[in-house]
């Protein structure tokens, strides 16, 4: 199976805005080889954003990563592209329930327009 290398910025940030919310900041970022991308769905927002569309992939993460992805970004070489945003807290499968190379299905969504 063909596999690329993506590019994870992790959530890290300790500032706040005036209201107490924090704003958002990364770290640089880690590259991580071997992971399996699998396209998924499109839509497109309609009358109101005729230009807008939002993309959703699947990245399956390698066994060998295992650090917390939850509010993390993903950049991905062409034709995927980068600035992915990774859809909640993805945990990896049991260790039984995986003999093959991946373990964590990655949620990654994208909005353009």
């Amino acid at each position: 199976m063909f596999t690329v290398t993506a590019k994870v910025r992790l959530r890290a940030s300790d500032a706040v805005d005036i209201y107490g919310d924090e704003i958002a900041g990364y770290a640089d970022a880690v590259e991580v080889s071997g992971v399996l991308v699998v396209p998924g769905t499109s839509v497109e927002f309609g009358e109101n954003r005729q230009d807008g569309v939002s993309v959703e992939l699947t990245a399956h993460f390698p066994k060998e990563w295992s650090g917390d992805l939850r509010g993390a970004k993903v950049d991905l070489p062409a034709p995927y592209g980068d600035g992915w945003d990774v859809v909640g807290n993805p945990m990896p499968y049991m260790p039984e329930n995986t003999p093959g190379r991946w373990n964590m299905p990655v949620g990654l969504v994208r909005s353009d327009g």
